[in-house]
């Protein structure tokens, strides 16, 4: 039976040895103070570094934690096996990059509590970084410009809200819509939430909720992230024949001006026709802009040419990847009807 009173928060993971300690550790010190009965349920993909040690150690140490074993390294299997193995009211998902704050799960309980018709809630991550460039990482992760306005990555006022990262869910979300989408190597939390927000359920943000991710700090790992992250949304907008979100389709309308800008160029020079010529100085007028806007905005958060530099960079990194991401997830599962498990691996984690 459901034990409504308690809390599992679950963290599926790999290889995480250097991260690992310190996310589980903060959640034993947030369940604690919290006063409530809580259980920390990590679902290790079969690490081959020294996780499982880790785990085994921290295990000892602490009795509320319970390790699982997920042999298909899928982080949302993993998600499904935690919560079907969690026997609370409410469950929580934790990213293994991630620590929160000592207040985490109490805050969470609490806006559960003060907003009975939210089904799940979230807070705001603050992002953390190690290196002298993190700190340009950290602003662009943050803006508006760089990611869009999902308020649980720039922060805002309390309100319901489209989606959120971390969610807190009241177990009878997972009992009246399933589980995660098992086939997503990606986005699984977008879907599952767009799938929930369809269902007439509700979302609601509170930035009292917080927790700290630690991010990538270079730009070929970060870049590569978001191309996964725009090739998998490609594939839950199929899934649900329609478009979640319509600042998704920022990135992938400049990469697609960027590519098309030479081939009508080179058209018009040809056919010598208006046809290709005026599609040509939109696309330019475009790019202007954009890039116009790049500088200004890079600049905004910078205080030297050189970070000026690096930061244009990072938002470049982000736009550019995610519509190029997109825009091969549009060609797989749009036009050659490809299935999650037909798609290419470097496309996974």
């Amino acid at each position: 039976m459901e034990n409504e009173g308690a809390v599992s928060v679950v963290i599926p993971c790999f290889n995480e040895e250097a991260y690992i300690g310190p996310c589980v550790e903060s959640v034993i010190v947030s369940g604690r103070k919290s006063n409530k009965k809580f259980k920390v349920i990590v679902v290790d993909g079969q690490s081959d570094d020294r996780t499982p040690q880790l785990l085994e150690q921290l295990q000892v140490n602490y009795t509320e934690l319970i390790v699982l074993e997920n042999p298909d390294r899928v982080t949302p299997i993993s998600l499904n096996i935690g919560i079907k193995y969690a026997n609370s009211g409410v469950v929580i998902i934790l990213g293994a990059h991630s620590k929160v704050n000592e207040n985490f799960i109490s805050m969470n309980l609490e806006v559960l509590n003060e907003n009975p018709t939210a089904d799940c809630v979230g807070g705001v991550i603050k992002n953390t970084f190690d290196g002298k460039s993190g700190e340009l990482f950290e602003k662009a992760l943050t803006s508006s410009f760089g990611v869009g306005n999902a308020r649980f990555r720039t922060g805002g006022e309390a309100g319901f809200v489209d989606t959120v990262a971390f969610g807190a869910y009241r177990k009878r979300v997972f009992e009246s819509i399933g589980y995660f989408d098992e086939r997503l190597a990606r986005n699984q939390d977008d879907e599952f939430n767009f799938r929930l927000l369809k269902a007439g359920m509700k979302i609601f943000f509170d930035p009292r909720i917080q927790s700290n991710y630690f991010i990538r700090t270079e730009l070929k790992k970060l870049g590569r992230q978001y191309h996964q992250y725009g090739y998998w949304k490609v594939y839950v907008n199929v899934l649900h024949r329609q478009v979640t979100t319509w600042r998704q389709l920022a990135p992938v309308l400049l990469v697609t001006s960027i590519l098309a800008y030479p081939v009508l160029v080179s058209l018009a020079i040809i056919y010598d026709s208006t046809w290709f010529s005026w599609p040509s100085v939109v696309i330019a007028v475009e790019m202007t802009l954009y890039f116009l806007l790049l500088l200004i905005v890079s600049g905004r958060h910078a205080n030297s040419l050189w970070k000026t530099n690096k930061m244009m960079q990072i938002f470049w990194a982000l736009h550019w990847n995610y519509g190029l991401g997109y825009l091969y997830g549009l060609v797989d599962f749009l036009i050659l009807r490809k299935k999650p498990s037909s798609a290419n691996a470097h496309n996974t984690r």
